[in-house]
């Protein structure tokens, strides 16, 4: 079994479905993990670890952990432009982050931590830079919400 079929079905066991599609995201309310399907096999999966990091951390008491960007990003747009936002959304993002690495050590797949890393921080990098424009609403950098909860 790949890299790939391992996370896939551990995916099916959480109730959800993967599909790839053009872009990286998790659809709440469809419970579809979508992942980029041009992407290279190994970003592929470096990719779907991370948003298996999302189920993950909304698995496990999301609402007390993030609630500030529960609201942000569901309840109250205007929230979103509040520091508390800002810190929790890179805290969640960060975590999906290392959540998703630690799923490929329970399921036994073997990835470079280096290079996991190196993808992870360029996108982390993004996630520093929506935030702390302060000048912008958060929303035009993640205008479609999918990882709504």
């Amino acid at each position: 079994m790949t890299s790939l079929q391992k996370i896939e079905k551990w995916i099916n066991k959480q109730g959800y479905t993967l599909h790839w599609g053009r872009e990286d995201c998790v659809l709440w309310d469809e419970k579809i993990v979508s992942i980029t399907s041009t992407l290279s096999r190994k970003y592929k999966l470096y990719s779907l670890l991370h948003e298996v990091g999302h189920v993950i951390l909304y698995s496990k008491d999301y609402m007390k952990n993030y609630k500030s960007v529960n609201t942000g990003e569901n309840i109250d747009h205007r929230h979103a432009q509040s520091l508390v936002f800002r810190v929790k959304k890179i805290d969640e993002e960060m975590s999906a982050w290392k959540r998703g690495y630690s799923l490929s050590k329970k399921l036994g797949i073997r990835i470079s931590r280096k290079a996991y890393d190196k993808y992870a921080a360029k996108f982390i990098f993004t996630y520093i830079k929506a935030v702390a424009d302060t000048t912008a609403s958060y929303h035009k950098y993640d205008s479609k919400n999918a990882r709504k909860p």
